[in-house]
């Protein structure tokens, strides 16, 4: 088998040695957007008994918790997530002989890549960290195209238990590898949205009300750092900061605000061919007033360079040091034991009134994304299996909001109605997922991190882009060149 495995790796490396032309990137692409939601026609899986495993395989990080939301050991567990995963697994053994087994491994990428490109199969699905889907496409198509119906008959992706708007986002040449759906509770868990000290607004009697505002369309960017500046306190005497009106958990905010201005890094032409169009005038206009917003002059914005400040980002909100704070919705963990005030939750911020609608990025190293390995031996048992799964997942994921995070919270209606807002839309930018030129890396942390990169006042975006550019669209040819095969 070693010999059999080096043979097709080598085989592989050679083919794909060959394949470095083909695709490339037009220069003037035609873009398009789906204009319709897929239709639910009502398909049900066929009442099959499958009697064998489906073999899952994911990370082990303890902060990674996929698999508490495939496999569960203990019998009957008592919180309510655990509880449905171990619920849906009995019904699915029952109904259709599927006994789903769990398999976690530090880098489930790598673990794929080797079977690729020895022609081994022993998983018929893999999730993944979001920033490792690159290494999984790197030198080869390791995923399997969920698009392909006859491979793949069991797939329903018009069910409520997909996300269309993720799926259009994420396919490349009507080509859909990586997905996610009702099972992956990362997705929302690493939701990044904004939470404000409810009881210290009031306090402030401000004429401004975020929440009214997110339902009338005009949480804007504007209005945020209006919001930002009146509840940014002085000490009178000195100019100490005694309450910010904003804390930005980590470094990697900057671009969390730019992205949920639809400011994206790929966009798609008529063909979904992925193509860069992040260097435009609306890309400068919202760092401009980002910036304005996270690096405030007044001093009323803590903003986290440094890894090490990200605990101190939170205790400022913790202990009402801080109006609002940007931050995964898994904070809900922290301020269930430690907030000793009323909270609620908010999307980031429009650019302005005319955007349709609010988006959320994830966090692309804790959130995962699932494929099914190209290697599958069985892919119609691998499809049911993974439909089966989602579906049944139906009861967990909507816990996971109305009850997990109210009883962990204690959040009401109102808050529930903001957060299902802000996990809508998931922002999924395949500039980031596969990150060609590290143009995402340099967003992320750099420009962030470092507003220097605003040079006498004037936006360098520009300059700064152009040093990037060239080897970004190499990388991203190189990519298509791959998947043509």
């Amino acid at each position: 088998m070693k010999i059999k495995s080096l043979i097709c790796l080598l085989l592989a490396v050679l083919m794909l040695a060959t394949t470095l032309v083909g695709c490339t990137v037009d220069e003037v692409p035609e873009e398009t957007t789906a204009t319709t939601e897929p239709v639910d026609n009502g398909r049900e899986l066929p009442k099959l008994m499958w009697d064998r495993e489906y073999r899952v395989l994911g990370n082990a990080y303890g902060s990674v918790k996929q698999y508490a939301t495939v496999s569960i050991e203990a019998e009957a567990p008592t919180d309510p997530i655990s509880s449905d995963v171990y619920t849906r697994n009995l019904l699915l053994k029952e109904q259709y002989g599927i006994d789903v087994v769990f398999t976690g491994e530090d880098t489930p990428a790598s673990t794929l890549n080797i079977e690729y490109f020895a022609q081994e199969s022993n998983y018929e699905l893999v999730f993944m960290q979001v920033h490792e889907v690159k290494s999984m496409m790197a030198a080869g198509c390791a995923a399997a195209n969920l698009y392909d119906s006859e491979a793949f008959p069991y797939l329903y992706f018009e069910k409520a238990c997909w996300n269309s708007y993720v799926n259009e986002t994420l396919s490349i040449n009507n080509k859909l590898y990586m997905t996610t759906g009702y099972v992956n509770l990362q997705e929302k868990m690493n939701t990044e949205l904004i939470f404000y000290n409810r009881e210290m607004l009031e306090d402030m009697q401000s004429d401004i009300n975020p929440v009214a505002l997110v339902r009338s369309g005009d949480w804007t960017l504007e209005a945020m750092a209006k919001l930002r500046a009146e509840g940014t306190v002085t000490d009178g005497g000195t100019g100490e900061i005694m309450t910010y009106g904003l804390s930005c958990s980590n470094n990697r905010n900057f671009y969390h605000y730019v992205a949920a201005c639809e400011v994206n890094i790929i966009g798609k032409d008529a063909n979904d061919t992925p193509y860069f169009v992040i260097d435009n005038e609306r890309t400068l206009n919202v760092i401009d007033e980002v910036l304005a917003m996270t690096h405030a002059s007044d001093g009323g914005t803590f903003f986290a360079v440094k890894s090490g400040l990200i605990e101190e980002s939170k205790s400022l909100f913790l202990d009402e040091k801080a109006l609002m704070f940007d931050g995964e919705l898994s904070f809900v963990d922290n301020l269930k034991s430690d907030a000793g005030f009323s909270y609620g939750f908010l999307p980031y911020p429009k650019y302005d009134s005319e955007q349709q609608s609010y988006y959320s990025n994830i966090h692309s190293y804790f959130s995962a994304l699932f494929v099914i390995p190209a290697m599958a031996e069985n892919k119609e048992f691998a499809s049911f299996g993974l439909q089966a799964i989602n579906e049944g997942s139906e009861e967990m994921n909507t816990n996971y909001i109305e009850i997990n995070c109210k009883i962990k919270g204690s959040i009401d209606e109102e808050a529930l109605e903001m957060l299902e807002i802000a996990i809508e839309k998931p922002i999924y930018d395949l500039g980031v997922v596969f990150g060609w030129g590290a143009i995402h890396t340099w967003i992320f942390v750099d420009y962030g991190q470092f507003p220097s990169l605003s040079v006498g006042g004037v936006n360098n975006f520009k300059t700064q882009y152009a040093a990037y550019e060239d080897q970004a669209v190499i990388e991203l040819n190189r990519f298509l060149s791959y998947i043509s095969e």
